[in-house]
This record gives C-alpha cells, structure tokens and sequence, in this order.
C-alpha cells in the first residue's frame, strides 16, 4: 500500500524476471520452481488482537491486563501459549499441540471472538512462501528488459517487453531511494550487490525457522532455506529478487538490475518451510518506517534509520488477505510507502483461487508471465492488476499500458498511489 512512487517502481513488478544469483546457482535449470510443501496449508501460531486499552498503555493509567493463555485456550477450544507482541499493538499465540489446519485454527479464532468480547480479531498465522523466479544470469537472455525489437532469446519474441533501455535513458534511479526486499534475506557479499545495500534486518522471530541459530537479530543474510543438501537445495530467493531490482550494472558481470542507483534494505521473513504472517507484518511497518509497534512501544532493535520508500513482496500463500497484514499495509501506505506484491505464476485467477498478500488493499499487484518457445506464458491473473511483468505475443497495446505504468512510477507520484478496491 505506500504509494509514494520514485523512479523504476517498475522494477519490483519484475521481480520474477531475472535476478543475480550465489555463483553456485547460477548453472542451474532455465527457470527455478518453488513447490509448497506438504504442511504449508497448516500453522501452528494463532494472532489475536484485542480492543484498545487491551494490554496498551492509556493516558492517564497503566495498560488493561490481557486475558490468560488458559483463559484464550479455554475459549477457542485450542490450547495456547502466549509467544510475543507484534507491531500493530496484536499478540502472537503459539499452538501446543503443534501444527494445525488452517480451517481448524481458524474456527478456534472465530470461537474466539465470539466468546471474548475484549478480541477485535483473531485468525490463523498463516505462513507464506516465495514465489517462483527464473534463473538467467545473463543480460543478453533477458529479454523482458529489452526494448520491443531486440530479442536476446531467440526462443521467443519480444512483444511486452519492458524496453529498460528506454526507461534508463530517462533514470537510472535515485540515490536517496530505499527499496525494502521482504524476503528470504540476501547474500550481501555477491558480486552485483556490493556497495548497494543499507542495514536491513531479520524479522524471523522462530529459530528453526530462521536456520541461523537464532531469532530475530540485526544480520538479515540468508544462510538458506534447506537443512538438508541431500533433499533440497535452497533457494537464495531475496539474493534473485535484490538482484532482479538493483543488481550494480556496467562491471561487466552477472547481470543488470533495472535500478542501478538505489538502496537495498533485505528484511528478512522467510526461511524453513516459509514465513509466518505476524513476521512479514512487523517487516512491513519497520521497513516503510513507523516509530513505534504499536503507537506507543519502541521497537526493540530501534526504529528503521533508512526507511524504504517501496516494498516488494515476492511471496504468498493461500487464501484472501488477512487482516493482520491489511493492517500493515495501511500502515506503510499511510507513512507514503509503496507496496509491490507478487501475484503468482500459476496460471489462476485470484478471484477463483484467491493468494494473499496479492488480494490486499492498495497494493500494486504484479504479474510475472514467463516466456517460453511452445506457447503462452504461465501467469496468475487478475482484473485489478496494476504493472504486468512482460510476456511474448503481446499485443503492441500491452507495450504502451507498460511504459504508461513506468511513467506514473516515474512522474505522477498522484496517480500511482491510488488504492485499488
């Protein structure tokens, strides 16, 4: 939801496009495919917010007691331990008995709600996963940057590409900017990055999760998402999508990013088996800069000194938007923050196979199609998409509304941050 565009907003909804890889990556298959995994429609944590005063501090008292864990427990018919605060003044809850179906924690929080009037809402913390991305390490493949009649894959016609070369005659980017990845974390030491990264942080508040021997803290490197190199390998998702955006460009290696001027801020979410929502939440109102959690409570690492000015989520899982993260990005859009969402690239409509965080309010979805020789791309789609990431036979229609799109994020800062509804 912030909308405060600057230049190559486009860059986030291409995030999906191409992206500097780890070394180690970069001999691997054309395009990369992340399936969930067996749990990923299960969570074993509950979010709970209550009314005000509720555990907040008022003027004039000290805060509201909050219920007992016993007492929440007792009331959704699932037993729960208190876990954490979060920013937005919400509680996170962590499920005894361990992993759940999401319809199942879900009827414990409607149970919830319905018993203790002190809840404003309660749902599932529901863990998110990334989202597929291609695996060209090399500028002459890339294709979708390319202008309309330079084709660097000859597999495919450049109909829809994005026409960088165009863009970067007008900016490179702006020095001042800050683009928050909220992601897996970045490797800060590759080769493209190098000198165009501001402190980030690891926002993974649960240490198996977070696969570097503990939770939150201020080094938002991805050490992986793979426990096993005999199973799986990881994925090194933020590293392509970092580098998708702001790759350094001219140093004759690698690849180009489409911004070659602005910050990187990673903001860690995701790591074994995805992230959780309460994390992806807090990421987001520290990223586009809010003082406090809550109004009221410093965070605890401090507040964010570089806010970013974009967000860029290339993440999802299944399911309309929550409120807890609708919450969020209320929040960063109100601070004039803009927030770029990873549609998905299934081939499914979101209003038939609803994604969150892509059906959220005032986001700027994006669509990422995928090139192939045999046939159309493969896209999630929606009516309500603000950027479309290139695709071939295109229509000459489909150039113009992109570089139309590139000019709102570039000048008309008014028409870029309206909400869609």
């Amino acid at each position: 939801m912030r909308f405060r565009p600057r230049p190559l907003v486009l860059a986030l909804a291409l995030a999906f496009a191409t992206a500097a890889l780890p070394e180690r990556a970069v001999a691997r298959t054309a395009v990369m495919t992340f399936s969930l995994p067996a749990d990923a429609d299960e969570t074993d944590q509950m979010i709970v917010r209550f009314k005000p005063g509720r555990g907040t501090t008022r003027a004039g008292g000290p805060p509201e007691a909050l219920p007992s864990a016993a007492t929440l427990s007792r009331q959704a018919g699932l037993d729960m331990v208190a876990r954490r605060s979060m920013g937005g003044g919400a509680q996170v809850y962590r499920l005894t008995a361990g992993k759940k179906r999401l319809a199942e924690v879900r009827a414990a929080a409607r149970r919830l709600m319905a018993q203790n009037p002190d809840v404003l809402y309660a749902e599932p913390d529901a863990r998110m996963f990334p989202l597929s991305v291609p695996n060209d390490a090399r500028y002459g493949e890339m294709w979708h940057l390319h202008a309309p009649t330079a084709t660097g894959n000859p597999a495919t016609t450049s109909e829809g590409s994005a026409n960088l070369p165009g863009a970067w005659a007008i900016t490179t980017g702006r020095p001042t900017l800050v683009i928050g990845v909220i992601d897996t974390g970045i490797l800060p030491n590759h080769q493209d990055l190098l000198g165009r990264t501001v402190a980030g942080y690891d926002f993974i508040s649960t240490a198996t999760v977070a696969n570097d021997g503990d939770g939150r803290d201020g080094d938002p490197t991805d050490p992986g998402d793979c426990t096993n190199n005999a199973t799986c390998s990881s994925s090194w998702h933020g590293t392509h999508v970092a580098g998708t955006i702001g790759a350094a460009a001219n140093n004759g290696q690698g690849i180009a990013g489409i911004n070659w001027q602005s910050k990187i801020q990673a903001l860690r979410v995701l790591g074994v088996g995805g992230g959780y929502t309460s994390d992806i939440a807090d990421a987001i109102r520290w990223g586009a800069g809010a003082p406090t959690m809550d109004g009221s409570n410093p965070w605890p690492q401090g507040a964010n000194p570089t806010p970013a000015r974009v967000l860029n989520l290339s993440l999802g899982g299944s399911g309309v938007c929550n409120t807890t993260t609708q919450e969020a990005i209320d929040t960063a859009v109100g601070l004039g923050t803009v927030v770029v969402v990873a549609a998905g690239n299934e081939n499914q409509s979101l209003a038939e196979v609803p994604k969150q965080p892509a059906t959220c309010n005032g986001i700027i979805p994006s669509l990422p199609p995928r090139a192939t020789a045999a046939g159309p791309p493969t896209a999630t789609t929606t009516a309500t998409a603000a950027i479309t990431s290139p695709s071939p036979r295109r229509a000459a229609i489909r150039m113009r509304c992109m570089e139309r799109m590139v000019s709102v994020a570039f000048f008309r800062p008014s028409m870029a941050a309206r909400p869609r509804h």
